[in-house]
C-alpha cells in the first residue's frame, strides 16, 4: 500500500493534465483509500482527465460520470455511469 502511495504523489507532483490509474484502491488501508478519493476528487473539480481502471464498480469515483465497460478485451458499453451501471443490459 505504501509503494503505491508513493507512486501515486510522485505522479502528482507534475500536476498532470490527465491521470492514469489502475486498480488505485488495491493493497491501500481505509485511511489511505479515503485520502486517495479525497484527492482525486479534487483533480477532478481542478479539471484533470482521470482514466480510472477498476474491476470493482463500487469502487468509482462517483463524479466521474463517463463509462466504458469492456467485456473480454472489447468495448460493450459506453455511456453515463449512472445508466449503464442501473440498466438491465448484460455487461
Amino acid at each position: 500500500g505504501q509503494k503505491r502511495t508513493v507512486l501515486i504523489a510522485r505522479a502528482l507532483v507534475c500536476n498532470p493534465l490527465v491521470l492514469v490509474l489502475d486498480e488505485p484502491p488495491i493493497n491501500l488501508d481505509l485511511k489511505s483509500n479515503s485520502e486517495l478519493l479525497y484527492i482525486l476528487k479534487a483533480l477532478h473539480k481542478r479539471g484533470t482527465t482521470l482514466l480510472y481502471v477498476t474491476h470493482e464498480v463500487s469502487s468509482r469515483i462517483k463524479e466521474i460520470e463517463d463509462v466504458i465497460l469492456l467485456k473480454e478485451g472489447t468495448i460493450s458499453q459506453i455511456g453515463r455511469a449512472q445508466n449503464l451501471i442501473t440498466s438491465k443490459k448484460p455487461v
